[in-house]
């Protein structure tokens, strides 16, 4: 099936009632309104779709379109096979798991063919690395070049149709720090060097502060995550 032809099949099954429904049965929960029975989303991690639908992990995170074509298909297969109450949506949102906040503090991205990237070697070992770390930069830290590049390619063949999201930072001081140490290391340091543990957590803090201020900037303000709302 063409990249394109995918696109119309997608947008067409979004507007199925059956999902109008469902947003109707969401606002109802988030209203506080009793809806008769609980409300259950499904949820897969990408390796398990590529082991569902026989794609190639290696190629998905570094060939945009061969990204957008495999979420498109994800998409038609969560419309046929899954009845949750998940709303689908025209959206693609650009995900690199967990090694991408773990990325943007210098630690190395390891491409696996059977699962999502992983974080690589630590890149903290003694109290004299600190000093050599750097805030992130939004465009050129870690994964950010190609966060861009995944984020400009799909933008421009999908269009307006489609909201094309950029990944969250979702991980906290201690799930970036704790690859930046290496676990050994950072398990270690709880015990005997907590200096070292609590110099690196207010760096990641601060780092993440300095990164949802540019964020927001650079999103032109309608950007939020965590707890900075421009």
């Amino acid at each position: 099936m063409q990249l394109q032809t995918l696109i119309d099949h997608v947008l067409k099954i979004c507007e199925d009632p059956r999902y109008e429904e469902k947003k109707e049965l969401w606002k109802q929960f988030n209203e506080g309104k009793e809806i008769g029975r609980p409300l259950i989303t499904a949820f897969s991690r990408t390796h398990d779709w590529a082991c569902e639908l026989g794609f190639d992990l290696l190629r998905y995170y570094s060939d945009p379109k061969y990204y957008l074509e495999m979420n498109l298909r994800i998409m038609l297969y969560k419309h046929k096979h899954i009845f949750d109450d998940s709303v689908l949506s025209p959206s693609i949102n650009i995900e690199f798991a967990g090694a991408f906040e773990p990325s943007l503090m210098g630690v190395d991205v390891v491409f696996h063919p059977y699962s999502t990237p992983w974080p690589g070697k630590p890149v903290v070992k003694d109290e004299k690395d600190l000093e050599r770390l750097r805030y992130p930069d939004i465009y050129e830290s870690g994964l950010m070049p190609k966060v861009h590049e995944f984020h400009d390619t799909i933008s421009n063949i999908v269009g307006k149709d489609f909201n094309v999201g950029y990944p969250s930072w979702t991980r906290g001081p201690w799930g970036v720090a704790v690859h930046m140490l290496g676990w050994h290391n950072a398990l270690l340091s709880l015990l005997k060097n907590r200096r070292l543990l609590e110099r690196l957590l207010d760096f990641v803090t601060e780092a993440r502060m300095v990164w949802e201020k540019d964020w927001g900037i650079h999103r032109q303000g309608d950007y939020c995550l965590g707890f900075i709302q421009r």
